[in-house]
């Protein structure tokens, strides 16, 4: 009999009605209850098994949509707190999980899925419940992170021979001096700092000197390393390749072809099937790689790091590159986090401060520093005071958005030069001074209320959204990876009309514009020449009826901002504290602006923001230290720890 046929006894047991009942509160999403129901057939649970333990395992489930990669029964209260009136969960639940023999005794009948064997679809760590899967996922991540913080300084796989003295001449604060001597000298290199610390700039002197130092080994003819190059979005990778080259530009270095390969996003480098979880390249089949960079790593989840580490040659060097005070991915995990937190990888941690986007003690370097430290009522209410110049609340009982004239007259002065824009250079040039970003898709102070109000503001200035889908000045975001079109999930494009001349009297249709195709591309195919011809960049004019999945984006969430920066940032806040509003998602939001920022929220709305931190529970640190334990055991003695030589 197939699966699916098979009957379940916990479909028509009590655990099956407390799952139900579980689904309906939202407490459950309809893949955890189908998870268990699929797990009590395949092991063929008894019907007597506890009820509770069926819950417990499928809040194992539902707890990665909230970005744990565990559940930890002893946090239990954390992430479903108990009001005064009501629990979300039976009688007795937490009574069950909080003890070894209420534990025990709850799950005595679900004794098959906690086998020792590697298919077993759940591991119980003391108070830690997981999926197989993500278990598995920190193992490889922890593993291979570790091997590479435990290599010795200057062996003779690593060295490069280049003396000091050649790195202190280099245009860089002490800081990045550090950072260049760490990446040559060890296997690992971690690089965090906020925005304009000069992360990049660090990344293309490593890059010239990697390429340079490269000499013969074993008899050997000499030949450049292969070097990759990644970040987890196209829109990310592609700022990654344009950002190093800018910063090789304006140092008037000459970096070597080789050090310079397209920049791709991690699934193309890995080789995306699609309709599966697993890729091309993997243990048995690596990357061709001898150093991987990259970058935008605070957006990276769990899952897609173990498969990327996975598939990293054992000789190869890492560098990895982010901002450890951004936001966490929106999948399970916040790996970079925990990563600049944990004291294994100090030695081959170096941290970036001193910034240079922002004027020294501009407002917004003021209050990103403020926000991203507070950590007390007085000190969230000291960054509340440093916003007040650019803090606007909303006028009292305004219900609707529209109501709000002065929201609307920054919205339209805004977008006003979009809509003044006569070619596609013109209109991604307005694009980059001013965008709208919020901290919820729904609801109000949502991405969907935000880009209605745009709408509406931008009327008096001639958008006329009722002349179509695909109206003049609609600017879009693409939601789904297309490599047909070369489009992917966070290309941004604006519609304006085909300026090509109808071949009849016919009106030209709408076409979608967006920027040129950078040598980050993502697709297998030759790239085409990049310029129109003249020397000037081709912006991509792409039919309306071919365009991928989108949605609108005069105004866009502050997720899908990371990796963007403009001159103006207007950063729209829920008229109620949420779940998803907190400091790391405020800190990112002001930290995308260049030269100003804009606040409209409320008071009390801003102060929860930064007073609230969400943590996200993982076993990962407790694997890095067995990792840790098992690489010095194979060793036989304790690998060089402290902080690497000047």
């Amino acid at each position: 009999m197939p699966l699916q046929d098979a009957p379940s006894t916990l479909s028509t047991s009590h655990g099956g009605k407390i799952l139900r009942e579980a689904l309906d509160s939202g407490l459950l999403r309809l893949v955890d209850y189908e998870l268990l129901l699929a797990i009590s057939r395949l092991y063929a649970i008894p019907e007597t098994a506890h009820p509770h333990g069926a819950l417990a395992l499928a809040l194992t489930s539902a707890v990665l949509g909230k970005g744990h990669v565990c559940l930890d029964l002893s946090r239990l209260d954390e992430i479903y707190p108990q009001s005064a009136v009501d629990d979300p969960f039976p009688p007795g639940f937490r009574g069950d999980i909080g003890t070894s023999a209420g534990r025990q005794r709850i799950f005595a009948g679900w004794d098959p899925v906690f086998s020792e064997k590697h298919t077993s679809p759940f591991v119980l760590d003391g108070m830690r419940l997981q999926l197989r899967r993500y278990h598995d996922y920190e193992v490889t991540t922890a593993r291979r992170l570790v091997q590479g913080a435990l290599d010795g300084w200057n062996t003779p796989e690593c060295g490069t021979g280049i003396d000091s003295g050649q790195i202190d001449t280099l245009p860089l604060n002490d800081a990045q001096r550090i950072a260049v001597r760490m990446a040559l000298e060890r296997r690992l290199l971690i690089i965090t700092g906020g925005p304009g610390t000069g992360k990049t700039h660090t990344l293309a002197q490593i890059l010239r000197l990697l390429a340079s130092a490269h000499k013969e080994t074993s008899g050997r003819t000499p030949c450049p390393p292969r070097i990759l190059l990644a970040a987890p979005t196209g829109k990310a990778s592609a700022r990654m390749y344009e950002s190093i080259r800018a910063a090789t530009a304006a140092a008037e270095m000459t970096v070597p072809a080789a050090a310079m390969p397209p920049a791709r996003t991690i699934d193309s480098l890995l080789g995306y099937i699609p309709n599966s979880p697993y890729f091309r390249h993997n243990a048995q089949n690596p990357l061709p790689a001898d150093i991987l960079i990259v970058d935008e790593v605070s957006m990276l989840d769990l899952a897609k790091m173990a498969k990327l580490l996975d598939a990293l040659p054992p000789a190869a060097r890492l560098i990895l590159l982010g901002d450890q005070h951004q936001l966490s991915a929106v999948a399970p995990g916040s790996v970079f986090t925990e990563i600049c937190e944990s004291p294994i990888f100090a030695p081959c941690l170096a941290r970036l401060h001193e910034s240079r986007r922002f004027p020294s003690g501009s407002l917004i370097e003021r209050l990103a520093t403020a926000v991203n430290q507070a950590t007390t009522a007085a000190e969230a209410r000291a960054a509340l005071r440093i916003a007040a110049p650019v803090l606007h609340t909303p006028p009292p009982n305004t219900a609707d958005a529209r109501d709000n004239s002065a929201l609307c007259n920054e919205i339209r002065e805004g977008y006003r030069p979009l809509l003044s824009a006569t070619t596609p250079a013109e209109a991604f040039a307005a694009l980059d001074t001013f965008r709208i970003l919020c901290a919820t898709r729904e609801g109000g102070g949502s991405v969907a209320e935000m880009n209605r109000l745009a709408a509406h503001s931008l009327a008096p200035l001639g958008l006329r959204p009722e002349a179509g889908v695909f109206h003049p000045f609609r600017v879009i975001m693409v939601t789904r990876n297309d490599p047909a079109t070369g489009l992917y999930n966070g290309d941004v494009g604006v519609v304006l009309p085909d300026s090509t001349p109808p071949a009849s009297t016919t009106p030209s249709a709408p076409v979608i514009w967006f920027p040129p195709m950078a040598q980050a591309s993502d697709s297998s195919a030759e790239a085409p020449d990049p310029s129109g011809g003249d020397g000037a960049p081709a912006f991509r004019k792409i039919p309306c009826h071919l365009l991928p999945d989108h949605e609108t984006a005069y105004a866009i969430t502050i997720h899908k901002s990371q990796g963007s920066e403009f001159d103006k940032v207007l950063i729209h806040l829920p008229p109620r504290p949420v779940q998803t509003l907190c400091k790391e998602l405020l800190y990112t939001a002001l930290t995308r602006a260049r030269k100003t920022v804009s606040i409209h929220a409320r008071k009390s709305v801003f102060h929860h923001a930064v007073l609230h931190r969400p943590v996200r529970h993982s076993c990962l640190s407790q694997r890095f230290a067995e990792a840790k334990t098992a690489c010095e055991n194979r060793t036989g003695h304790p690998q060089p720890q402290g902080v690497p030589p000047d």
